[in-house]
C-alpha cells in the first residue's frame, strides 16, 4: 500500500518536476525575446538620434528644402523639386524647349551633349540612393516606383541646372579649350558649361601649326592668290558668328579642280554638325528652314546649273541679308525664328544663272565669286580633305584665324569684305548673263531717229554679244517674248511689220538702232 502510494507518489512528483520545468522554460524564453526587442528598439532609437545633414549646409536643400519630408502621422514624402534640382545640379542637365530633349554637359569633351530620358532616370535613381543613405531613408528609396522618375524627370524641365549661358560668337570650340577671338590676339580658356557648345570638330589649338601641304601643295596649285584671300577672309569670318558682311561665296570651275575638297576641309574644321544642306528647289518649303535651326554654314554642292533660279533662291538674300524669319517643325504647333546671318557656300561645275527679279543690286553686293581656273590634278588623292584635316588640322585652323583677323580689317574700313577689280568683274558678268536678254537691251540697243531695226537682225546681234561676252544666250522665242516689253517701257516704240528688208515687208523697230560694238 505504501509502496503503491510511493509510486504513485513518486510519479506524482516527477510530473511536478516535469511541469515545473516546463514552466520555469517559459518564463525564461521571453524574458530573453524582451531583452532582444529591448535592444532593437534601443537601435532603432539610437539611428533615429544620429546626426543627419542639415539642409541649410547644401545650397539646393538650403532654397527648396530637405529631400524627404516625414508629415506628424510619420509618413515619408519625397521633395520631388529639390531632388530634381540636386540631380540637375550635380550632373549639369537641363531641358532644351526648341529641341524638346534633355542636355547634359560633359566635361571632358566640353560639350553639351543630347541625353536620352532613359539616362536621366538612371541618375535620378542613382541620385535617390545616394540620398537615401545620407538622410537616412533607404527603405523609402527602395520603394520608389517608375511613377517617381517620371515626375521627377518632368520636375527637372524646370528645375534644371542653373547655368547663365554667354554668347559664342567669336568663340570657337576646340579640344582642349576655347578659344577666343573677340581680342587682338587669340586666347584659349578652359570649357565650361556656361558656352552653350554641342558639337565641336575637336582640333586642338596650337598657335605655331602650320599648314603647308594645303597651302603648296592644294590652294596655290588651284587657285590664283587674290582668290585665295578671298576665300581665307570669308571662311576665316565664320569663326567669327554672324555673317555680318552678308557675302555669298560661289565656287566655280571644271570637275575634280578641288571645289569639293575645298568644301569639305572648311566643314571639318568649322565643324560638320555646324553645316546644313542647301536645297534652293524646296528652301521655300514647309519645313526646309527647320534643319537650319542651330547651324551656321549653309553648304551647297554640285548644284546643277539651275539651282539660283529655282523659285526658292531669293530666300538666299534673307537667309544671309539678317532678316528674321520664322521656321516650321513637323508636328510642332510653335514656329521657331531664326535669324538669316548664316555663311553660304555654293560649289558647281555648271555656269550658274541667277533670277535676279529686278534685284540686282541686292545680289551684286553679296556675291563673292571664286574660279578653279588652273588645270585639275593628273592623279587625285583619295580622301585628300580627310587626309590634310588629320595631318595639319591645327595649322589650318591658324590660317583661318588670320582669315577672321583680315576679315575684321575689311569690314572696319570698307563694311564688306574686299573685292578685286577681277572679282567685280566676274559678279558683273554672271548678272548680265543671268539676264542677258535685259543687259544686250541696255547697253546695246539706243534711239536714233528715222533708223529702224528688224526682229532678226536685233536677235543675230543678241547671239553675237553673248558669244563675245561669253554669255549662255536664251533660246530664240524667249528672246522675241521678253525684248517687245523692254523695248516698248523704255522708248515707247511698239513691235511693227512694215519693216522693209530686200524689198520685203519684215517685223521690226522704227527710231531705234544697235550700237557698232554690238554688230562685231
Amino acid at each position: 500500500m505504501n509502496s503503491t502510494n510511493r509510486v504513485k507518489n513518486g510519479n506524482g512528483q516527477d510530473k511536478m518536476n516535469h511541469i515545473n520545468r516546463n514552466k520555469s522554460a517559459k518564463t525564461f524564453a521571453p524574458q530573453k525575446s524582451l531583452a532582444a526587442a529591448t535592444d532593437a528598439v534601443e537601435d532603432i532609437e539610437q539611428s533615429k538620434n544620429m546626426a543627419t545633414p542639415n539642409a541649410a549646409d547644401d545650397p539646393v536643400f538650403a532654397k527648396y528644402g530637405p529631400p524627404f519630408i516625414t508629415s506628424k502621422k510619420g509618413v515619408v514624402h519625397m521633395n520631388q523639386r529639390a531632388v530634381a534640382e540636386k540631380c540637375a545640379t550635380e550632373h549639369v542637365i537641363r531641358f532644351e524647349p526648341r529641341r524638346n530633349a534633355f542636355e547634359r554637359f560633359d566635361q571632358k569633351i566640353g560639350l553639351w551633349v543630347a541625353t536620352h530620358e532613359s539616362a536621366i532616370r538612371r541618375m535620378l535613381g542613382d541620385q535617390l540612393l545616394a540620398l537615401g543613405k545620407e538622410w537616412k531613408q533607404e527603405e523609402f528609396v527602395q520603394l520608389n516606383t517608375t511613377g517617381h522618375f517620371n515626375a521627377l524627370c518632368k520636375m527637372i524641365q524646370p528645375y534644371q541646372a542653373n547655368v547663365a549661358s554667354e554668347s559664342t560668337a567669336g568663340l570657337i570650340h576646340v579640344s582642349n579649350g576655347v578659344l577666343d577671338l573677340q581680342g587682338a590676339t587669340p586666347k584659349l580658356l578652359p570649357h565650361h558649361p556656361k558656352y552653350p557648345f554641342r558639337s565641336s570638330p575637336q582640333i586642338k589649338y596650337d598657335p605655331k601649326a602650320k599648314c603647308p601641304k594645303f597651302l603648296d601643295n592644294f590652294l596655290k596649285v588651284a587657285l590664283t592668290p587674290e582668290d585665295i584671300d578671298l576665300v581665307q577672309k570669308y571662311c576665316g569670318s565664320m569663326l567669327l558668328g554672324p555673317n555680318m558682311s552678308h557675302g555669298i561665296l560661289i565656287i566655280r570651275g571644271t570637275a575634280g579642280g578641288g571645289k569639293s575638297t575645298l568644301v569639305s576641309i572648311v566643314e571639318q574644321i568649322i565643324g560638320e554638325d555646324s553645316v546644313a544642306h542647301l536645297r534652293t528647289k524646296h528652301i521655300s518649303g514647309r519645313f526646309e528652314t527647320s534643319a537650319f535651326i542651330g547651324k551656321r554654314v549653309l553648304v551647297g554642292k554640285d548644284v546643277p546649273g539651275d539651282c539660283l533660279t529655282e523659285s526658292g533662291a531669293h530666300l538666299l538674300k534673307s537667309l544671309v541679308g539678317g532678316d528674321l524669319l520664322q521656321a516650321e517643325i513637323k508636328y510642332n504647333p510653335n514656329k521657331p525664328t531664326i535669324r538669316g546671318d548664316y555663311h553660304v557656300i555654293i560649289a558647281s561645275n555648271n555656269r550658274l544663272r541667277i533670277n535676279l527679279d529686278g534685284d540686282e543690286e541686292a545680289w551684286g553686293r553679296r556675291l563673292l565669286l571664286v574660279d578653279f581656273e588652273k588645270q585639275k590634278p593628273s592623279k587625285p588623292i583619295a580622301d585628300f580633305a580627310q587626309k590634310l584635316v588629320a595631318e595639319e588640322g591645327s595649322g589650318i585652323l591658324n590660317w583661318l584665324i588670320k582669315g577672321a583677323a583680315a576679315y575684321r580689317e575689311d569690314m572696319a574700313k570698307r563694311g564688306c569684305i574686299y573685292r578685286t577689280e577681277k572679282h567685280e568683274q566676274r559678279v558683273a558678268n554672271l548678272l548680265h548673263d543671268s539676264d542677258s536678254v535685259l543687259s544686250f537691251f541696255e547697253q546695246r540697243v539706243i534711239a536714233q531717229e528715222k533708223a529702224d531695226l528688224s526682229s532678226e537682225e536685233l536677235l543675230l546681234g543678241y547671239y553675237t554679244h553673248c558669244t563675245k561676252h561669253n554669255w549662255k544666250p536664251v533660246s530664240g522665242h524667249r528672246f522675241q517674248v521678253q525684248l517687245p516689253d523692254l523695248i516698248c517701257q523704255r522708248y515707247q516704240v511698239c513691235r511693227r511689220n512694215d519693216i522693209t528688208r530686200d524689198g520685203k515687208a519684215v517685223r521690226g523697230y522704227k527710231d531705234l538702232a544697235l550700237t557698232k560694238l554690238a554688230l562685231n
